[in-house]
């Protein structure tokens, strides 16, 4: 694995990949093994500003894609924003790209598209990482519900009555194992300017809860066939054994199971080199893996007038 110096995050090459019902933004840097990296709700590709330049200094190609209706990505209000549908739209992306066999770290709302795209496409997925979720049919559409006894501190549906920048600071410090110092404050604001554009807010919505129920019906008796590992921040998910409750049926192979130290929800924020060398160090170890890329033959390429 190289060591080389890497760009910063926000100066990696971008591309827009036209999909069914929209477009998907992205972001990429290495040359190596392809490792895709999906966000969750309400951060988007940002998120990886630490893990992604630390995977590719370890000699991965990284790939980190906004989900369809999340930072740039673009998804038309005609169709559900549903994990099937964003699933779906990986894919397409993953085929533009020419990458036909992909490593995935996957975290909060992205776990449940990765999950969908190992299902659909066992060929493609070699190996799967999950953090920070439970699949809808697990326990997570019980914890999405509104109540008439929770109070605007207790719940981000009441609290996304309010502004966006209250309903981030809500759920960025009630999650955090460090409180608001966990997400830089430029950072923060470039969350609140996503959720500000137009769109921005209700397909955030969408995504969070109101495709649940069709998200249960996908996600029914769901098997895998990626080699898998689950992650918990220590102040979130808490112990492995409440990380193997919410995964341990969904992979055919035995899951393993890891409690990330000094971190909440946000892992990426608060512990984000501790997780990238868990990553690295994990996906090494996957065997019948060899394949090696870059996206290089992207360089100059006018790509957004072709169909899908």
């Amino acid at each position: 694995m190289s060591s080389s110096k890497v760009s910063p995050f926000e100066e990696w090459s971008c591309q827009q990949v036209k999909v069914k019902h929209g477009t998907v933004f992205l972001r990429y840097a290495g040359t190596g093994r392809p490792v895709l990296l999906l966000h969750g709700v309400p951060q988007h590709s940002l998120m990886y500003h630490t893990i992604g330049p630390e995977l590719v200094s370890k000699g991965f190609l990284v790939i980190v894609p906004d989900l369809p209706g999340m930072g740039q990505s673009i998804h038309r209000t005609s169709a559900p924003l549903t994990s099937k549908n964003a699933s779906d739209a990986l894919f397409t992306t993953l085929e533009f790209l020419r990458v036909s066999q992909v490593d995935i770290f996957a975290y909060d709302k992205g776990a449940g598209v990765s999950v969908l795209l190992a299902r659909d496409h066992p060929d493609l997925v070699k190996s799967l990482i999950v953090a920070e979720f439970a699949l809808p049919g697990f326990g997570l559409e019980i914890l999405q519900q509104p109540s008439k006894d929770k109070k605007l501190v207790d719940s981000w549906h009441l609290s996304l009555f309010s502004r966006e920048e209250q309903f981030l600071a809500w759920y960025f410090w009630h999650l955090a194992y460090s409180g608001m110092s966990a997400i830089k404050s430029d950072h923060f604001r470039r969350y609140v300017q996503e959720w500000k554009r137009p769109g921005g807010l209700e397909a955030g919505v969408e995504f969070l809860g109101g495709s649940i129920w069709e998200d249960m019906e996908e996600f029914k008796d769901v098997k895998i066939k990626p080699r898998m590992l689950a992650m918990g921040g220590e102040a979130s998910l808490g112990t492995k054994e409440t990380i193997e409750q919410l995964w341990g049926t969904v992979g055919e192979s035995d899951l393993e199971c890891v409690v990330v130290p000094k971190s909440g929800h946000w892992i990426g924020d608060e512990n984000p080199v501790w997780v990238a060398d868990y990553i690295g160090q994990w996906i090494v170890n996957v065997e019948g893996h060899e394949y090696v890329t870059n996206l290089d033959w992207l360089n100059g390429e006018v790509t957004l007038n072709r169909g899908v």
